[in-house]
Parts: structure tokens; sequence; C-alpha cells
């Protein structure tokens, strides 16, 4: 039997995060993956995803503490919003799902090495209200996860 895990689930519990976390406003959230040709320059197609008209400084820092990025970045994207906060979440079912979701974006992308996309010198908030983006490198393929805030 093959993996089911695939870019396309990834998407969709990207997604699911993303409409959880919607804050009660006018402002909404994106949560995405999105996977780069091989030829592709990976600042220059995060500058087209991202924002195409603002003219930025647009660099990479290696993450080197992948269990940070995990119990501290990811997690406090996938439960930060306003969904989940009139909810007592245990601390042990928020890590279990941080967990899943890592393995499931270690697995899709045959995770190598993750870099953050620093704009203008910042590493959140250089695009959106709040927001944050990263090069996900795998062994065949880089992809660009980013968290947005905006409205």
């Amino acid at each position: 039997m093959s993996d089911p895990l695939s870019l396309e689930y990834l998407k969709g519990m990207l997604h699911t995060y993303g409409q959880l976390n919607m804050p009660d406003s006018n402002l909404w959230c994106i949560f995405d993956i999105r996977e780069l040709e091989k030829s592709e320059n990976e600042i220059e197609r995060f500058r087209e995803l991202i924002f195409p008209s603002k003219k930025a400084n647009i660099e990479l820092a290696p993450i080197e503490d992948y269990n940070n990025f995990k119990t501290k970045i990811l997690s406090h994207w996938l439960f930060s919003g306003d969904c989940w906060a009139s909810r007592n979440l245990d601390s042990a079912w928020k890590e279990d799902k941080t967990n899943s979701f890592y393995h499931a974006l270690a697995t899709v992308t045959q995770l190598k090495t993750i870099e953050q996309f620093i704009i203008d010198g910042y590493s959140t908030d250089g695009f959106g209200v709040h927001s944050t983006a990263f090069l996900i490198t795998g062994f065949e393929k880089k992809y660009i996860l980013y968290f947005i805030y905006d409205g």
C-alpha cells in the first residue's frame, strides 16, 4: 500500500488550519505550500507569489533547530487563531497535532533543510499583518511554505 501523504494532503491540512485560525474580523488567513520548478529562483518565485508589486530586499536564513521550528513556529501558526482561543486545549493534544503536521511536511517534501525568508531584515510581518515563510528543500524538490494573516 502506498503512503497516503501527498502534496495535496499537506495543502488540505494547511487550508484547514488556516480556516480554523481565521479571526473574527475583516482579516483573513492563507496557509499554503507551493512546489517550485527545478529551474526557479526561490527568492524571485517568493516575490511573485507573495507581493509582486513591492520592492524589498529578500534573503534566506537557515533554520538550525528543527525542534524549535516544530514546537514554537509551527505550533504558533497552527493554534493561534480565534477558533482555538475559546477552547482549553491540552498541550499534549496540540503537541501531537503539531508532530503529525511536521511528520507530513517532512515526509511529503523529503525534508533536508529549512530556511526562513527574511524581508527587509524582518523574519515575520514583512508581508501581511502577521506572516512568515520558509523555503523547504527536499532531496528532489523545493517548496515555499507560508502563513499569512492579512486584510
